[in-house]
C-alpha cells in the first residue's frame, strides 16, 4: 500500500508557477516526482477557488 503525502507548500507553489506559464500537468507531475492526478486535482481547486 502506498503511503499518502501531503504536499508541501513549496510543491503547491511551484504547482501555481508551472500552470501560470501553461507547463502542462504531465511535466509539472514529472518535476515533483508526484502523479499526474495529483496535480490534476490541485490545479482543479485552484482554478474552482479564482
Amino acid at each position: 500500500m502506498l503511503a499518502y503525502l501531503h504536499l508541501q507548500i513549496n510543491e503547491r507553489e511551484e504547482i501555481c508557477r508551472g500552470l501560470s506559464a501553461r507547463e502542462s500537468i504531465t511535466s509539472i507531475a514529472r518535476r515533483l516526482g508526484r502523479s499526474r492526478k495529483t496535480i490534476r486535482a490541485v490545479s482543479y481547486h485552484i482554478v474552482s477557488a479564482s
